[in-house]
């Protein structure tokens, strides 16, 4: 190779320049400058709204819905719940699907407006992340209601992120040494305890990723792909396909290439039209599986045995309004 190429990764703006302070002044003006017609993003976006308008309606119309479901099952749900240890423990666990329903519906959110400005990577990369809140709140269900084969897991899933505190702790501190008046010895120390006590209790196996689930496996040996087997197998092509998005591996390269020529390729770095239905079907598809373990289609009280079935009416809508969004974003 006869030309020789220099880089600086992390480069700063040159000190003491003119040629430089030109450059910028003249760069600055340029980008100021009214432009007489629409960029090509915004023409494309205004296309986008046109073309699957319908669809991101309908896309509105569940999230809000969804929004009123849960708080109206958790007001009724609680509602219904006396002052005894059991009722206790149910009114954690509700909770528990409560806050997962609503990241669930944040990230939902966000698939629609990602789909909106035309990045289809970022919606399915989104997607990703409502499909493990899924597996979470479908593996409580299934195993650990109060009544339920394994009840500790309400206790292990809240308290697991905190065997990872004190390595985010250190992490902090060396990267920002300042910090060093609040995660002091003493915060360290208490940090360190709580992560050792919860690892005598559970066991070592506690301190890995998915830790609190390790009780339901046959093999103890816990990973997102074995807990997303019990509940849902069928969905481990577009976990995969979602990955792509979400991770720097060699498998998203393709689309962030444009080729030029046979040699020469340039970014693919701006909003695209595409196959926007999978990720907006699938995203609304595991929402309602998040709300099932949410909102439920029947409720009898005691001793009144008053009977509630507004969820399953509630749940039924949801459904329809998928179809909705399978229609509108198939255009």
């Amino acid at each position: 190779m006869t030309a020789d190429f220099e880089f600086e990764i992390g480069a700063q703006p040159p000190a003491n320049d003119p040629l430089f302070e030109d450059f910028w002044t003249n760069f600055q003006a340029e980008a100021d400058s009214p432009s007489s017609s629409p960029s090509n993003a915004a023409a494309l976006r205004a296309m986008l709204s046109e073309k699957y308008g319908a669809g991101f309606a309908a896309m509105d119309l569940m999230h809000s819905t969804a929004v009123e479901a849960i708080n109206w099952a958790s007001e009724t749900v609680h509602a219904a719940l006396d002052d005894s240890a059991e009722d206790d423990a149910f009114a954690d666990y509700i909770n528990l699907q409560v806050g997962l329903g609503g990241r669930a519906l944040l990230a939902f959110d966000e698939v629609g407006w990602l789909l909106r400005g035309g990045y289809l990577p970022g919606a399915w990369a989104h997607l990703r992340t409502i499909h493990e809140l899924f597996v979470v709140s479908a593996t409580l269900g299934l195993q650990g209601m109060p009544d339920g084969e394994y009840p500790d897991l309400v206790e292990r899933y809240v308290h697991h992120h905190q065997v990872f505190t004190p390595s985010l702790a250190r992490d902090i501190l060396a990267a920002s040494p300042h910090v060093g008046s609040k995660l002091d010895e003493d915060v360290l120390q208490a940090l360190q305890l709580k992560r050792q006590s919860l690892i005598s209790k559970y066991g070592s196996t506690f301190a890995r990723p998915w830790g609190w689930a390790a009780p339901i496996l046959p093999n103890g040996n816990p990973t997102f792909s074995s807990v997303s087997r019990l509940v849902l197998p069928e969905f481990s092509m577009f976990y995969r396909i979602a990955s792509a998005h979400l991770h720097a591996s060699s498998e998203g390269l393709n689309e962030a290439w444009m080729q030029q020529d046979p040699r020469t390729k340039f970014v693919r770095a701006g909003p695209e039209d595409g196959n926007f239905a999978a990720p907006a079907i699938l995203a609304s598809g595991l929402v309602i599986g998040v709300l099932g373990a949410i909102v439920p289609i029947s409720i009898t009280t005691s001793p009144s045995n008053n009977f509630i079935t507004g969820g399953r009416y509630i749940l039924g809508a949801l459904t329809r309004i998928q179809h909705q969004i399978a229609i509108g974003m198939s255009a």
